[in-house]
């Protein structure tokens, strides 16, 4: 454990420099690995290559190579759906690779090499089929299959009528933001994964999903109120707050006093606001989208587990831990929801 620790550090550390590295080996293999790239291409490449780094560290420290492999074949997909050709991924990986093994120590070289290898594997391996996250079986499917339409047509108020109106008519709140909103979510994220649709669709969808969900706290009541708070907080970027706002609006409309801190915020923020109002809250909900964000939740984690508000029960969330759920023991938290109604099952279990 200790050696992945310092390996992990090291790599995080010098990262800076093992990203100009490589990107400097990328710009001199231009001529024959790397036909067509240019200059304006660079911002793109140093984020892959910062995101491939993040994923090696979190993997590393946190002893889960699965973490790194199951990013390079998304990393994978997102290429080939592209038409980057796999030649030009295959001579990538081989950049990233000698850089690493160059400015990391020796000694470090064998535990290095084990997650370096995986993901050679998981490259060479063929890529399965991606299947939609809208379902005929789904009670919802037809609302899914609707709102998913408007929403790519770029008809925002009608979207957002068709939704309250389905409310009105009797739809669920549950399956509003369980089958609507969160599968139509998931979706758009394969379709861009794909190359289906542009980051401009994506983001204008999860902006129509903010506005009916904000709408529809302002106009709909919850269920009876019940004596209970949680705190939501994303550990992520504004564009990864979809799943958490999707939790702290479930609970709202589930009769829980709620809490929405948002997204990337400090871990000395959020922990000073958990001690100065312990006494009011009964959960911390934490969300992780990227892997990179594990290592700042089990930081916050054992900063809450070493301060006078202690007794905090912490549930945590989104798609790196569905990815892996090992890593719920790993940042020790108490409890783990894959959706929005699991969380709010877990949770009310630890304050019954």
């Amino acid at each position: 454990m200790l050696e992945h620790q310092k390996l992990g550090y090291f790599i995080n550390q010098n990262k800076d420099k093992i990203i100009i590295s490589i990107i400097k080996q990328i710009n001199n293999n231009r001529d024959t690995c790397f036909l067509g790239f240019e200059t304006q291409d660079l911002r793109e490449i140093i984020e892959y290559v910062h995101q491939d780094i993040g994923k090696l560290f979190t993997a590393i420290i946190s002893e889960r190579v699965s973490i790194f492999t199951k990013y390079l074949q998304w990393h994978k997909s997102v290429a080939m759906s592209r038409a980057i050709p796999q030649y030009m991924l295959v001579a990538y990986y081989q950049i990233f690779k000698s850089v690493l093994l160059e400015f990391v120590p020796f000694e470090f070289h064998s535990t290095l090499n084990k997650y370096l290898v995986e993901g050679d594997i998981a490259l060479s391996e063929n890529l399965e089929a991606s299947e939609s996250y809208l379902n005929p079986n789904s009670p919802t499917y037809n609302q899914e299959l609707q709102y998913l339409n408007l929403v790519l047509g770029k008809k925002r108020s009608e979207a957002i009528d068709f939704v309250i109106d389905e409310i009105k008519n009797g739809l669920s709140l549950e399956s509003v933001y369980l089958g609507v909103i969160q599968n139509v979510q998931y979706e758009i994220g394969r379709l861009w994964q794909f190359n289906k649709i542009s980051v401009a669709d994506e983001h204008f969808a999860t902006e129509t999903s903010k506005m009916i969900m904000n709408k529809i706290l302002d106009e709909f009541k919850p269920k009876e109120k019940i004596d209970k708070k949680i705190v939501a907080v994303s550990m992520g970027a504004e564009l990864h707050e979809m799943g958490i706002r999707l939790v702290h609006d479930y609970f709202a409309i589930n009769g829980w006093n709620t809490v929405y801190l948002g997204s990337n915020i400090t871990i000395p923020s959020v922990l000073n606001f958990i001690c100065a109002n312990i006494e009011k809250i009964d959960v911390l909900a934490i969300s992780g989208t990227m892997s990179s964000e594990i290592y700042a939740i089990k930081h916050l984690i054992e900063l809450i587990r070493n301060s006078p508000c202690n007794k905090l029960k912490i549930i945590v969330g989104g798609n790196v831990f569905n990815s892996n759920p090992e890593l719920v023991n790993y940042v020790e938290a108490d409890g783990f929801g894959r959706n929005p109604q699991e969380g709010l099952l877990v949770a009310s279990s630890l304050v019954a």
